[in-house]
């Protein structure tokens, strides 16, 4: 699959492995709720393609799919609220995963 083509359900799943593993471990209850957004096949597939790549890779990927993704407000916005509701996960943002929204606030 070509890296430069995903579709939003592909870049989305990417997203939230990405955010999902900033803390150095995915939860399964992560990965629950981005099969509920994606699918399971889609999260396989791009999990995947996740694990081959280096932490620069992975950040790079996402900031390549700006324009296409995530370019407008609404569109931001959008893929902010889908953060949160993987933060959520657990049912509490803790203050590390705060630092991570406020971070990538700025970096989308």
């Amino acid at each position: 699959m070509s890296k430069n083509n995903w579709t939003y359900n592909e870049f989305l799943a990417f997203t939230l492995l990405y955010v999902s593993s900033v803390d150095a471990r995915i939860e399964k209850e992560e990965i629950q709720v981005i099969i509920c957004k994606v699918g399971e096949e889609v999260c396989k597939k791009i999990n995947s393609e996740f694990n081959e790549m280096n932490e620069y890779e992975r950040l790079q990927t996402i900031l390549s799919y700006r324009e296409k993704y995530y370019s407008s407000p609404e569109q931001k916005s959008e893929l902010l609220e889908n953060i949160r509701q993987l933060f959520l996960a657990d049912n509490k943002i803790d203050s590390f995963e705060q630092g991570v929204m406020l971070y990538l606030k700025r970096l989308l």
